[in-house]
């Protein structure tokens, strides 16, 4: 799920990652993906995301803060692949809160469904390690639960595992690395 932290300005955050259908990375409905988003200013980001798996596809993705960088509640707008499993972007809206410890998110998105909510939370352990959860709402999405691991300052991995909102979708694994770039 988004949440309301931009790459800084001048910063490129590149994004790998595979949602598997069941237990296997090989299904037909695994979505893999390539997401790529560059701070263009404090508060504007840009990128693209490329869909991997199937018929290669490239879509434009966009995040707009509206409160300014280190506010006590973050905002953003944006355009984006929100969801696992489908590749299309699509409109959302989220608050975020950072805490000593943990944070917290909440938002919308739209996709051709409806109107979903997201709430996610992330609680961190060490500099380099946290536990994540987040639920976005409506059929074909997940609630998923998972850990991030920082392999280096700038590197990180992360996995987990996804709970189907629908009995016509299949629970899964997911797993991602994100390098940013300064």
């Amino acid at each position: 799920m988004p949440t309301a932290q931009n790459p800084d300005k001048g910063e490129i955050e590149l994004v790998i990652e595979q949602d598997a259908s069941g237990t296997s990375f090989n299904s037909s409905d695994t979505l893999r993906l390539a997401s790529v988003e560059y701070g263009l200013t404090k508060r504007l980001a840009v990128g693209f995301d490329v869909r991997l798996s199937g018929k290669a596809k490239i879509q434009p993705n966009i995040a707009l803060a509206l409160t300014r960088p280190g506010a006590s509640i973050g905002l953003n707008i944006g355009y984006q692949n929100v969801g696992v499993r489908s590749f299309g972007e699509q409109p959302y809206v989220v608050a975020s809160r950072d805490f000593k410890t943990f944070s917290l998110h909440g938002g919308a998105t739209h996709d051709s469904n409806g109107t979903h909510g997201m709430i996610g939370f992330e609680k961190h352990f060490r500099q380099r390690f946290e536990i994540l959860a987040d639920y976005i709402g409506g059929r074909g999405n997940f609630a998923t639960i998972g850990a991030q691991l920082g392999l280096a300052k700038d590197v990180n991995l992360e996995a987990g595992y996804m709970i189907a909102n629908s009995r016509s979708d299949t629970n899964g694994l997911f797993l991602s690395l994100e390098r940013d770039f300064r």
